[in-house]
């Protein structure tokens, strides 16, 4: 196995190889305060060290997968029953349960046993506990819980340790295993719950519910150290508490997960996909498949808020759920952290569903199935009419005029059917094509977005129109605000198939977004991104929301449905509203867990020359133009002047002010 650890405060690195117990014996001259006390392994001891401090570990070549796959996604109640011991040298009986068969094979052919006891303490009542024989017979290890019944039968897990010599062989995964597979197979157990607890049982439960589909979650303990910096920086051991209570059911967990892994992708590969769509002018046929492959780049265009929709109603389809029994739509979008912006990944697991290749593919095959379900009537190209709302929008109205009656439009696949009105429009006479996004939709669940009565269509136009006062509209899609048949809609320029967003390239190369983004910080534009963003309110500057030309040169920004933000905006404590992401590029870290002086430490900055540049464009900006442009918008300037105001007032470089203002340490 091959790691690099870098330094992110002086950009040095240094490579450790080796077994994992050569690396751990390597890490322990370095760190030893991420390996002292450490009870758990490997994997755990590079998380310390890249979460606890200026660090970021890069795994090279990694270790196989410590599970066999026949084991992967086994449910508790499929594993091997507890046996009877056998009858010791003498020929005497012995207590309790065996459960050594569920130890990996090395350690059963070494000696090692683990046996389960049923028993009561005076202080806690029925309780489980399971013991940790090594080959001579001595306990090295035991997890203890106790039995209660609240309303269901459960277990709480209590404590558990391994002696430090045998640590990070798998015993400790077993002896948990055996405690769950024992109480509910002698006890009807279906439940399983915990206080506070440790790092180290916190990366136990974590292996668990990888192995066993296992839906554990537990918060972390900042309350219990005061704030995230002490959190992060206090040291691990056995008895932490760095993590708060949880509870996950182990009864039948895997009947829907079943279902959800294999059914749907059946169904999805069996599907008969039928004609095309029947157009009713033939002359649209040409024009709609030339357009059909503008969609992926489309739906990006679009944004984050209509692809978690669109992803969601996959999502409920797998589980066969009527569209009345929910949309958590913002279960999916808190699943959307600083850190990632994985859609499909958040919409499966805001269903509980499992993420993995098969269910992955199983929700792009649903998505895609829309062909299958109903053939869409046919498109009158002489029932739509498009007026301008604004008189900058006309030259953009009559282009979409041209090419909606040349037949050149096609539905864009935002949520499994063509509907919402979203499509693509191509204009015949300028190839220009358009976007056309409608103003009607969910928003942003940030603080101040729904203070705003605008709609998502007067937000975009509003936005696009204000960068382009202020000199930076070519970082942006033109976006327009026009009426189809009455209805608002804006109308955006479509970006060329060849861009991706940022966070798929960051997938492909997690060095590649700094790089991508540093001739932008030395120049200043970057800065006068973070200027627009903040004073027009927009929480959603995640890096999916930033498009790259294939060249990794040219920066677009996109999807400000959800900008305007009123005065409650927030975006340094708000879970819900991302720090810009090309303000997070550098850092290496999770932006969440730092304090804000770490988080202004990380960020960007700009040269003296370049510092006095921007404060002197920042200051020569005429706020009542602003104001006026958001007001043809139907949009409450108030905020928006209070923002430039508080940016202008403060002392420092403005480059620096409005990292502070982003981060959170004013």
């Amino acid at each position: 196995m091959k790691i690099i650890i870098h330094n992110l405060l002086n950009g040095s690195n240094k490579t450790y190889e080796g077994d994992a117990t050569t690396l751990e014996r390597q890490l322990e001259i370095d760190f030893p305060w991420a390996v002292e006390g450490n009870e758990f392994d490997l994997n755990h001891i590079l998380w310390i060290i890249d979460h606890q401090q200026f660090h970021a570990v890069e795994v090279v070549d990694k270790s196989p997968h410590p599970f066999l796959k026949e084991d992967l996604n086994k449910a508790i109640e499929d594993l091997p029953p507890g046996q009877a011991r056998e009858p010791d040298w003498k020929g005497q009986p012995q207590g309790g349960t065996s459960y050594t068969h569920l130890l990996p094979d090395n350690l059963r052919k070494e000696g090692y046993q683990i046996i389960v006891d049923d028993g009561v303490s005076e202080d806690e009542g029925p309780e489980i506990v399971a013991r940790v024989l090594d080959p001579q017979g001595f306990n090295v290890g035991r997890v203890e819980a106790t039995r209660m019944f609240m309303g269901t039968p459960q277990l709480r897990i209590r404590a558990g340790a391994m002696q430090r010599h045998v640590r990070s062989k798998g015993l400790g995964l077993s002896a948990y295993e055996a405690v769950l597979k024992h109480a509910k197979d002698k006890h009807g157990v279906t439940h399983v719950r915990g206080g506070s607890h440790s790092t180290m049982a916190h990366g136990l439960h974590t292996k668990l519910a990888e192995k066993h589909g296992l839906k554990y979650h537990a918060d972390k303990n900042i309350s219990g150290y005061g704030t995230p910096y002490e959190w992060r920086n206090a040291p691990t051991g056995s008895f932490d508490g760095k993590y708060g209570p949880y509870k996950y059911t182990i009864k039948d967990e895997l009947d829907v997960e079943d279902f959800m892994d294999a059914e749907p992708l059946a169904k999805a590969q069996k599907v008969v996909i039928p004609p095309r769509y029947l157009i009713k002018y033939e002359r649209n046929l040409d024009g709609w498949m030339e357009l059909e492959g503008y969609n992926n780049v489309a739906m990006e265009q679009a944004g984050a808020i209509y692809n978690i929709q669109r992803h969601l109603e996959g999502a409920r389809v797998l589980l066969g759920l009527k569209k009345d029994e929910g949309m958590f739509f913002n279960d999916a979008y808190r699943l959307l952290t600083e850190e990632t912006t994985d859609i499909p990944g958040a919409a499966l697991k805001a269903y509980g569903i499992r993420d993995n290749e098969q269910n992955r593919t199983a929700l792009s095959l649903v998505l895609n199935d829309d062909l299958a379900k109903e053939e869409l009537p046919g498109i009158d190209v002489q029932s739509y009419k498009i007026v301008p709302i604004r008189p900058e929008a006309e030259e953009t109205a009559n282009a979409v005029q041209r090419g909606i009656d040349s037949g050149y439009l096609n539905p864009v696949k935002l949520s499994g059917k063509h509907s919402k009105g979203t499509m693509l429009v191509k204009d015949p006479q300028t190839k220009i094509i358009y976007l056309l996004k409608p103003g009607s939709g969910k928003n942003s669940p940030a603080m101040g977005v729904n203070e705003v009565r605008a709609s998502q269509s007067e937000r975009e136009a509003a936005f696009f129109h204000v960068a382009e006062y202020i000199g930076i509209g070519d970082a942006f899609p033109r976006a327009d605000l026009i009426a189809i048949n009455g209805h608002q809609t804006a109308a955006m320029e479509l970006l060329p198939t060849s861009y991706h967003n940022l966070g798929t390239k960051k997938r492909e190369d997690n060095t590649l977004p700094a790089r991508i983004l540093d001739p932008y910080r030395q120049n200043g534009t970057l800065f006068k991104w973070s200027f627009i963003d903040y004073i027009l309110g927009n929480p959603d500057r995640h890096s999916q929301n930033m498009m790259v030309d294939p060249d990794n040169r040219r920066v677009r920004l996109i999807d400000h449905g959800s900008a305007m933000a009123g005065q409650s905006f927030s975006p340094a404590t708000d879970k819900n509203s991302f720090i810009p992401y090309y303000l997070r590029a550098w850092t290496g870290r999770k932006f969440t867990e730092m304090t804000p002086q770490e988080r202004i430490h990380m960020m960007p900055g700009l040269s003296d020359r370049q510092s006095a540049i921007f404060d002197e464009w920042v200051d020569g900006i005429d706020e009542n133009h602003i104001v006026e442009i958001l007001r043809d918008y139907n949009i409450d300037p108030s905020a928006t002047l209070e923002r430039i105001a508080q940016i202008r007032a403060m002392p420092g470089p403005k480059w620096l002010v409005l990292n502070k203002l982003w981060a959170g340490g004013i």
